[in-house]
């Protein structure tokens, strides 16, 4: 049984679409859009939030992301230690359905609503049953 590292839900400024690529090699599954189903707006309400960014960064955007521990704590040192990463990495409340006891994301969870998840290289399907 492989162990499973925390999953922490964020919300990460991303600039360019290296960032984006860079977040698929170091394992972070991310959308644009918020990921779980309780985040959505009523179907007459915009998704659309209105932020006019930082003037200073010729524009980016915020995605949302599962980020697994180890990789959040990297990336922390990382900016801690001088390095340009990413200008906000926003840590996000779970929503109760996907809450795990440590305030994470619940791994069983993911694993009953997502067909797979890739951790740092390791993929971890859900199984199927087949009548």
């Amino acid at each position: 049984m492989i162990a499973l590292p925390p999953m922490h839900y964020v919300q990460l400024y991303v600039r360019s679409p290296d960032h984006l690529r860079e977040l698929e090699e170091i394992g972070v599954h991310y959308d644009l859009a918020p990921l779980f189903d309780s985040e959505w707006p009523q179907a007459d309400t915009s998704l659309v939030l209105p932020f006019a960014g930082d003037l200073e960064d010729g524009g980016g955007q915020f995605a949302f992301a599962l980020i697994p521990a180890p990789v959040y704590n990297a990336l922390r040192a990382e900016t801690l230690a001088g390095q340009d990463t990413y200008r906000a990495v926003i840590l996000r409340s779970a929503p109760a359905e996907a809450r795990a006891a440590d305030g994470t994301v619940s791994w069983d969870f993911l694993l009953a609503n997502m067909s797979s998840v890739t951790v740092r290289g390791a993929r971890i399907a859900r199984r199927h049953a087949f009548a």
